[in-house]
């Protein structure tokens, strides 16, 4: 007498087995583009509460330590000044002319990484270095002379990242913030810089930050709303630690 007939394994629709997955381990999961992992996670936040958890304790525990570190970014101004008045400056007019072109990608980089370190979470004391900062390259920018000054004027007649990285900061702070921020001798500082920009037609949206920062300009639909969540997280940590930096 034969057993009973084995239960035959059911397949899907396109013929293949619907056995259990193999196990996810890091080697997938690292094998993935970034931007399909970041989608499949906020599928999984947005079904699995536990997971939405995991995701909100971990962004807050990076909040609270960009609150806590104070970032000087004062290295890029002198960075900036360097590489247009003296790396390239021995050079003879045709080399510096080809030069300018790595001096430009340069004075950019050292914009874009401002602008990554200081976040709308970010501590005062950050964000003031890095508008004080991002004025100083700009006073270089405007002022330098030789073929590498020149052409790197000529670029920025056209690019507008450091107002708009200036622009951003200014936004993402408290009106608290903005008010320590505008001191009578920046805003000289500021109105110095709107002078010689005009001089070179450059840096177009430079007043914005001013105004932004005296409160004449509304900046409100600016940030994206998960950067104004952030703000706010970052506005209730704003007040401690941060009153060393204030009259520097």
């Amino acid at each position: 007498m034969s057993g009973p007939p084995t239960k035959r394994q059911r397949t899907n629709t396109i013929g293949v087995s619907a056995s259990a997955p193999d196990s996810i381990n890091t080697d997938i999961i690292h094998s993935l583009p970034v931007a399909t992992v970041r989608q499949f996670l906020a599928a999984a936040a947005h079904s699995y509460p536990a997971v939405a958890k995991l995701i909100l304790d971990e962004h807050r525990k990076i909040v609270a330590a960009q609150q806590a570190k104070v970032i000087d970014f004062d290295h890029y101004s002198k960075s900036a000044w360097k590489v247009i008045n003296v790396t390239y400056g021995k050079l003879s007019g045709s080399r510096q002319y080809e030069a300018s072109f790595q001096a430009v990608a340069d004075v950019k980089h050292y914009i874009q990484a401002i602008g990554k370190d200081a976040p709308a979470h970010a501590n005062f004391c950050t964000k003031k270095s890095a508008l004080e900062t991002l004025r100083k390259i700009g006073k270089t920018i405007a002022l330098s002379t030789d073929v590498i000054g020149h052409e790197v004027r000529i670029e920025f007649q056209s690019e507008s990242c450091l107002e708009t990285t200036m622009l951003w900061i200014a936004k993402s702070m408290t009106e608290e913030e903005r008010a320590r921020m505008l001191t009578e001798e920046f805003e000289g500082k500021l109105e110095e810089l709107e002078g010689l920009a005009e001089d070179h037609c450059i840096f177009e949206k430079l007043e914005d930050v001013r105004l932004v920062l005296s409160g004449k300009k509304a900046s409100s639909g600016e940030l994206t709303e998960e950067e104004e969540e952030e703000e706010e997280e970052g506005a209730e940590q704003t007040d401690e630690g941060t009153e060393s930096c204030d009259d520097d």
